[in-house]
């Protein structure tokens, strides 16, 4: 738990510059509950990239059971590296995430791409993931 302020920090960063940040008001309080939640639940997986005592990335995923097929599945919820980090915190944090899932049992991993950084797309598809969907959200 000493790293939920920091992570809240990140997360703050993080939705600022996403396309979330024109559609959901961020609340700190349920970040952190949520950060609780995973970091306490066997369905929950949290990573971070620690340099020198600053956490410079982090990694949120959660098992699910697939709606679908019922088999154990994995979901990123929320990835972020400070900019100077991404080219080697990024990979690792993911690897460490599809390692766990995997551990954990389950037998896929779904990801997001954000709008405008190809970047991301490149690295799932270099590491076998395959575009299944693009996700949209609207205001209502």
């Amino acid at each position: 738990f000493d790293d939920i302020p920091a992570l809240l920090d990140m997360g703050m960063r993080f939705h600022e510059g996403s396309g979330y940040s024109r559609l959901i008001t961020p609340s700190k309080a349920k970040v952190a509950d949520t950060l609780k939640f995973l970091i306490e639940s066997d369905m929950g997986m949290v990573f971070v990239d620690d340099r020198d005592g600053k956490i410079v990335g982090a990694i949120l995923g959660m098992l699910v059971t697939h709606f679908v097929s019922g088999a154990i599945a994995a979901a990123e919820l929320s990835w972020w590296v400070d900019e100077e980090y991404r080219g080697l915190s990024g990979p690792r944090l993911l690897q460490a995430l599809e390692d766990e899932a995997r551990a954990k049992g389950a037998g896929t991993i779904s990801a997001v791409e954000p709008p405008g950084n190809p970047v991301v797309g490149m690295l799932y598809r270099r590491r076998g993931y395959e575009l299944t969907e693009k996700s949209y959200m609207k205001a209502l």
